[in-house]
């Protein structure tokens, strides 16, 4: 609650509500929030993505910059957003994404008292933007980061300041993923749940798979090619026999269908495809990127490997050929997402969190 015990209001501003894990991650956080403790609204750049309709149903209302290619759109664009900044008059300015982090800093000033909040979901590759980050980092009031390695790395990467940066980690609907069944026949059914381009490291898995020994394995691979990249991985192996490209799929039935599901990225904050599987009781190979190992309790609930192919085979390998320990990391996975990765903890730490920054209690909080 704000000190007048109403609720706050947060404008949040990101792309699009497109199917990537960001934005799955704030289309829930915005269906999950107690309307008593935290009014949404959305201001977006494009009216485009999948969780659109779905929040809107919801009742959050949602404003559109209609922003268009070019430097030349932009004089326009961020009149458009100060217009929209005035009209819903927020406590809070909670921006995702880039170039979104960036904007918000030169429109708090459109709103009489808004506390600027940007995110942090991913470790940021490229130097422009790191650089863009470093120079508006302290023009915001907080930073949030998805884990303590993305804070890590922004720290290193942008001066992010520790005073002005908190993580809250991702949160997935434990009942939208019921455990999946043990099986009693040897496992055969390999698969990841991406979106295929480069930092994804699909091409890494399909050259482990290429290693493993046995010929009774199939690789299944979800998710759409959202890059030429993507679409000339698939197109280079999609008429092999034990490889599969699913595109598009719904997650917690494909992720059931699975016998082993591994997560190949050369780079992670906090993927929301990890979580999933290991609410779902999968046992996990994990490349040991980013948020990874923090999410797998440094090993305990799966096994962590170099992001390379020779080291991804070996750690499919290693739990095919121990059937008990297979299992128990399934189980380990399972705890882990029921004890620390809950949709219901992450919102209650937001609406914390807004209700803190607003009265001007936010700190460090712990990592």
């Amino acid at each position: 609650m704000t000190g007048s015990s109403r609720p706050v209001r947060v404008l949040y501003f990101t792309g699009t509500l497109g199917t990537g894990g960001s934005e799955a991650h704030l289309a829930r956080l915005l269906l999950s929030l107690d309307r008593a403790r935290v009014l949404p609204e959305l201001m977006l750049l494009q009216e485009a993505g999948a969780f659109l309709p779905e929040v809107r149903r919801a009742g959050v209302p949602v404003h559109i910059v209609d922003r268009r290619p070019g430097l030349a759109d932009l004089p326009r664009s961020i009149a458009r957003m100060v217009r929209i900044l005035r009209t819903v008059r927020p406590d809070v300015l909670h921006s995702y994404g880039y170039p979104c982090d960036v904007y918000v800093p030169f429109l708090a000033g459109a709103g009489a008292g808004v506390r600027v909040v940007t995110s942090r979901r991913g470790n940021e590759p490229r130097r422009s933007r790191r650089w863009a980050y470093a120079v508006t980092n302290p023009l915001v009031d907080h930073v949030l980061c998805v884990s303590s390695a993305t804070r890590e790395f922004a720290r290193q990467t942008e001066g992010l300041r520790a005073a002005r940066s908190s993580v809250i980690a991702n949160g997935i609907d434990l009942s939208k993923f019921p455990v999946r069944a043990q099986r009693p026949e040897a496992p055969r059914l390999i698969g990841t749940l991406t979106r295929l381009r480069p930092v994804k490291g699909v091409d890494l898995l399909v050259e482990a798979f290429d290693l493993l020994e046995r010929d009774d394995l199939e690789l299944h691979i979800a998710g759409p090619p959202d890059t030429a990249w993507g679409e000339e991985f698939v197109a280079r192996h999609e008429a092999r026999a034990r490889i599969r490209f699913l595109g598009e799929v719904a997650a917690a039935p494909f992720l059931r269908s699975l016998d082993l599901f591994v997560l190949p990225s050369r780079s992670e904050g906090m993927s929301n495809a990890l979580l999933e599987a290991m609410a779902t009781g999968l046992p996990i190979v994990a490349t040991d990127v980013g948020g990874n190992r923090e999410v797998l309790g440094g090993g305990n609930a799966g096994v962590l490997v170099r992001s390379e192919p020779a080291a991804i085979a070996a750690g499919i390998t290693e739990l095919l050929r121990a059937p008990d320990r297979l299992r128990a990391f399934a189980a380990a996975a399972r705890s882990r997402a029921e004890g620390s990765y809950a949709l219901t903890v992450m919102v209650r730490q937001y609406e914390d969190f807004y209700s803190r920054l607003v009265t001007g209690q936010v700190s460090e909080m712990a990592a």
